[in-house]
């Protein structure tokens, strides 16, 4: 099995051997990250020098188009030394997955400021939305997001009217750099470094291309460990 970036082919014994470099820099830092509660700084450097952020992202887009046994030879051989490291490490790679599903405007807009953006994702509907000139207004707080903490963009689900204005659907929304921060509010007795601490305060305008056009009928959103809170517009 090979992941391609235009003539560039990288194949399954590579991207093992890159996830191992990546754990040789992880593996000194394993009770730092416990005390810190959130990856090292040296872990994050160490996933983006790998060469392996591109692993799922499109090809048309500079990545490799990877599959999901890549993602999990990646994060097996991470795992090894730590757990909470390759959890985020998984979400940081297969989040450029679900950008793809955006508009070609938004990835060209995000991977042409930004060669290996890192998002932080939250699918938990909780947030608000409403019709405003020229677009929606977005506020409310979002739990989970694992590895937010080190992430400059951002996607999170809020509902808004079907066409007919009655049956609600879930739309995912793009935030941009600087439209949101983190909250600490992660304790747990496992998995301390994973930090899913997620605080969003959006206030700028996003163009309507960087909406995404996919929309499903959302589940009941739970009670979680991290929140992310937003208020943000976005045109339409």
């Amino acid at each position: 099995m090979t992941s391609t970036t235009g003539s560039r082919r990288m194949s399954c014994a590579e991207v093992i051997e890159r996830a191992h470099g990546i754990a040789g820099a992880v593996a000194p830092q394993v009770e730092r990250a416990e005390k810190l509660r959130r990856m090292p700084p040296e872990n994050v450097k160490a996933m983006m020098e790998s060469g392996l952020m591109p692993l799922m992202r499109p090809a048309r887009f500079g990545g490799f188009g990877g599959d999901w046994l890549d993602l999990i030879n990646v994060c097996s051989e991470v795992g090894r030394v730590c757990g909470s490291t390759a959890w985020c490490l998984s979400f940081l790679l297969h989040h450029q997955w679900i950008f793809a599903y955006f508009p070609d405007a938004a990835q060209k807009c995000v991977f042409g400021s930004a060669p290996d953006p890192k998002f932080v994702v939250s699918f938990a509907p909780v947030g608000k939305v409403r019709p405003v000139a020229g677009g929606w207004e977005l506020s409310g707080e979002w739990p989970w997001g694992s590895g937010g903490d080190h992430c400059d963009w951002g996607m999170v689900i809020a509902l808004v009217p079907g066409p007919e204005g009655d049956q609600l659907q879930a739309r995912m929304f793009l935030l941009l750099p600087g439209q949101f921060h983190m909250r600490d509010v992660w304790y747990s007795v496992g998995s301390k470094a994973r930090a899913p601490t997620t605080s969003s305060s959006i206030r700028s305008l996003c163009r309507r291309s960087t909406l995404s056009t996919c929309s499903r009928r959302a589940t009941a959103p739970r009670r979680g460990a991290a929140s992310m809170t937003a208020s943000c517009s976005a045109r339409r």
